[in-house]
Order: C-alpha cells, then sequence, then structure tokens
C-alpha cells in the first residue's frame, strides 16, 4: 500500500446506490471475480505490504498475499453485515480457512476491526511490524524470493491451495505429480549441487 492506507473499499459516499444495485452481479462475473482468480493462479508467491486500513474488498486483495506483512497502525476490516451486504472478493473464502470460523464470524458476521497486532496472533498475517519497517521488511521478503526456484513455488503455491478441497488419497497423488515435475528442473539440480558444496545456490528459475 502506499498513502494513508492500503484500500479503503467502495466509496460509501459516493456511491449511487441504484446503478449499484443494478450493476454490481455483472461487475463481478466481468471484471472483479476474474481478476482476483487471476492473483490467485499467479505462479509466483505475492508479498503485501498492508499500511493503515485494508477493509472491504481491499482487505481480501491483502489477504491473497502468501505472505502478508503488516505495518502495527494497519488493521483488517470486512464491514458488509453493517451495511446489509455480503462479503465479496473471496473474503468468505479465505478468511475462514485462514482464521477458522468462529474468528471469521467476528469479522465478517460482526464486523469487528481487526487489528494488524490481532491478526498476527490469529495467524490471519504472516507478521506484524513498526511502521517504519513495514517497506524494508516486505523489501527483503520479496527479494528473498525473487532469488528462490520459482518452479517449486508454483507447484507449492498451486498445490496448498487444492489440497484444502482435496482428500488425502487425492493430495498425496498430487504431491507426487509435482515432485516429479520439480525433480526435472535446473533448479533442483543446482540446490542438491549447492547443498553438498556447501554454498548458496544459484537459482535460474527453470
Amino acid at each position: 500500500g502506499n498513502g494513508r492506507g492500503f484500500s479503503t473499499g467502495a466509496d460509501l459516499q459516493e456511491m449511487d446506490l441504484d446503478a449499484f444495485a443494478r450493476d454490481i452481479g455483472q461487475m463481478f462475473v466481468e471484471q472483479l471475480n476474474p481478476a482476483f482468480e487471476k492473483l490467485a493462479n499467479l505462479p509466483i508467491p505475492i508479498v503485501a505490504a498492508v499500511n493503515g486500513p485494508a477493509a472491504g474488498a481491499g482487505c481480501s486483495l491483502a489477504l491473497y498475499g502468501d505472505f502478508v506483512v503488516a505495518a502495527r497502525s494497519a488493521y483488517f476490516y470486512q464491514s458488509f453485515a453493517n451495511i446489509g451486504l455480503v462479503p465479496d472478493a473471496g473474503a468468505t473464502w479465505i478468511i475462514p480457512r485462514l482464521i477458522g470460523l468462529q474468528r471469521a464470524g467476528r469479522m465478517l458476521l460482526l464486523g469487528e476491526k481487526i487489528s494488524a497486532d490481532q491478526a498476527c496472533d490469529w495467524g490471519m498475517i504472516h507478521a506484524c511490524v513498526d511502521d517504519e519497517e513495514l517497506a524494508g521488511t516486505a523489501r527483503t521478503l520479496a527479494d528473498r524470493l525473487a532469488k528462490g526456484a520459482t518452479t517449486s513455488y508454483r507447484l507449492i503455491r498451486h498445490g496448498m491451495r487444492a489440497a484444502l478441497n482435496q482428500s488425502f488419497p487425492e493430495a498425496l497423488a498430487m504431491e507426487g505429480r509435482n515432485q516429479h515435475a520439480a525433480a526435472q528442473t535446473r533448479d533442483f539440480r543446482e540446490g542438491v549441487t549447492s547443498f553438498r558444496e556447501r554454498r548458496s545456490p544459484n537459482f535460474c528459475g527453470a
């Protein structure tokens, strides 16, 4: 995020209620849902740096990060029930999976603001840091990931999400297929070679 906040969601002050009621369903079908599906299907990890409020669909956007780092002043807010709407942008899918139904109910049904410290305690985000450390912490993490074995990252990222909806035997079979694919990469050979030579790996992303 940049400026005063990560995202405050829809502008309720300027909202045309009739147009919103008429168009929102089609907007999700044509614009919003495809965008969030693309985020979920990216072949690389996402690092989200959350400053200030992450509200509404902006909260969901932040939580699509594989690693969510939040400034101590940040908070996460799903206020839909407070105005007679329902959470969107994948909130009902991702939030219960991150923190369980009881805690998700506090966010989605009661519309409570969850501080960055609380979100970290719940395991909803990766880390909560002092505001002045946010940019540096997120950049360090992103730089570390950028030097990694990206095929491995893709298979792990997609595998974790797929396994949430699979049986145990299905997950085992998927892991076998993914391990076979990873074993064909140059990065696998470089990883083992660097281990044997007691040096840091130099991954190429292939």
